[in-house]
């Protein structure tokens, strides 16, 4: 494993990843026989994607299965075990109580939450501070400007029940809020058992706890990378001695496309303003050397950005806009922050899936505590690749 930041040394240890494959959809009720369950999309690795289900909210009905797998993950921990949290809304009272019933069972909760104007979290911080015992509870002020926020949406168990059977080092992140609201939105959650990937995730939590009083702009900068299993770690916010520090990373990831004429890139994006227009400029730029381009967003984005997608549809791409401002149309909310990068290299496909909590503004990289992870995998790829293919069949804007 290699963690890179000004602050970290570099470090390694073994990884042993468990080799599953394993088609399903519900992490509370595995079928050992098919192997199949309720809502867990795919599996490699020791590697869970779930998504929404797009037919209850193409329906405007809530989908709830990340948050109730999630649940099922607090319920299934044990005396001794530890769960550290970092969440930016807070209120899904199934949850909170998950957390309760946790406590009781004498597992130690780290809790972090965000405290700016922003969030709304004082009584979920209050129930779960009244746990004095087992229970810690962190409020994060984050002074990297009026809306600098703590955005994340992770939670590390040490150990838990995962697929089946008590696993260690589990990571779940996710672009969903910890609200009832979230389960009416477009959102993706990854669970994955690396003990590495758990460690780096377990020091980014200290380290945002470290800057909890009004001293974010003093973070650093953490980057992870897993070798074993090719999985990369970012966390934000992308600051170095008080300032920030470029490139745009999402921007270098499209730059280091070698060849376009045989790429293909998929964005599904919750928020992107028009002061980082950058990575659209890039989009413009592939699109015209021959990559395919597929845009999925959501209406109410400055006049900037939707100049320059509009650029991308003359040039050959397919931009999707849900709406959420007609009244008369059906309303879908994308809360996704995921981009799919393919290409070919040599004769062979490289794939990486990169998904999170950053959206694309510019808070979201130099102000906000985010987490943005990852994939090199192809099957990871391929599992997001499909659902992408379904988010395009919702009706947008245009129909």
């Amino acid at each position: 494993m290699k963690f890179h930041s000004p602050i970290t040394k570099a470090y390694k240890k073994h990884c042993t990843l468990l080799i599953i494959i394993l088609y399903a959809v519900c992490i509370s009720c595995i079928d050992k026989k098919t192997e199949r369950s309720k809502s867990i999309d795919h599996v490699v690795s020791s590697h869970v994607t779930l998504f929404s289900d797009l037919k209850l909210i193409g329906g405007q009905k809530p989908s709830t299965m990340i948050m109730d797998s999630l649940i099922n993950l607090v319920d299934r921990t044990y005396e001794k075990d530890t769960i550290y949290m970092g969440i930016y809304l807070f209120e899904h009272q199934g949850l909170i109580n998950a957390l309760i019933r946790a406590g009781k069972r004498k597992v130690q909760l780290n809790i972090l939450v965000d405290s700016s104007k922003r969030s709304n979290n004082g009584n979920t911080v209050t129930t779960l501070s009244a746990m004095k015992e087992h229970s810690e509870v962190v409020t994060i002020k984050n002074n990297n400007g009026a809306s600098a926020i703590n955005h994340n949406k992770f939670v590390l168990f040490s150990g838990t029940t995962f697929l089946g059977e008590r696993q260690k080092n589990i990571v779940f992140q996710t672009s969903h809020n910890f609200i009832e609201k979230g389960t009416h939105k477009i959102q993706d959650a990854n669970i994955i058992s690396n003990r590495n990937l758990y460690d780096a995730y377990v020091e980014y939590w200290f380290m945002m706890k470290s800057h909890k009083d009004s001293t974010m702009n003093n973070y650093e900068f953490m980057e992870f990378y897993d070798e074993p299993s090719h999985i990369r770690a970012q966390f934000y916010p992308k600051r170095h001695n008080g300032k920030v520090m470029e490139p745009d990373g999402m921007v270098t990831l499209l730059k280091q496309i070698k060849n376009p004429d045989k790429a293909s890139v998929q964005i599904g994006m919750s928020d992107w303003s028009d002061s980082r227009t950058e990575i659209a400029d890039e989009l413009i730029r592939l699109c015209g050397q021959g990559t395919k381009v597929t845009v999925i967003t959501k209406n109410g984005k400055g006049l900037k950005l939707m100049g320059k997608l509009e650029e991308i549809k003359q040039q050959g791409g397919r931009i999707k806009i849900y709406n959420l401002v007609n009244k008369d149309k059906p309303r879908i909310n994308i809360h996704m922050k995921t981009m799919l990068i393919k290409e070919m290299v040599q004769g062979k496909p490289m794939t990486k899936v990169v998904t999170g909590t950053q959206n694309f503004t510019n808070n979201a990289i130099w102000n906000n505590n985010e987490t943005t992870l990852i994939f090199n995998d192809t099957i990871t790829y391929k599992h997001y690749s499909l659902f992408f293919k379904k988010l395009m069949e919702l009706p947008g804007v245009d129909g």
